[in-house]
């Protein structure tokens, strides 16, 4: 699974547009567009805001994006 498909499984769930995410997680509806479609890179500061927005934890999200937990761990 991809960052993108991660997003949009967790916001349609919620019942939330692309706009009404981007409200909550203060960005633009563009953006979200860019992430669900994965065309663009997420920094590590929009994806806490999108994630905070969908009510999931940041590792939820980095764990579709293949992100080894120790690595990033001992990367901190």
């Amino acid at each position: 699974m991809t960052l993108g498909n991660a997003v949009r499984i967790h916001r349609r769930a919620r019942g939330l547009t692309q706009e009404e995410l981007a409200q909550r997680a203060c960005t633009c509806s563009g953006t979200i567009s860019l992430i669900e479609r994965d065309r663009t890179n997420v920094n590590r500061h929009t994806l806490r805001r999108v994630a905070r927005a969908l009510g999931v934890k940041v590792r939820t999200l980095e764990n579709a994006m293949g992100i080894d937990d120790r690595a990033a761990d001992t990367a901190a």
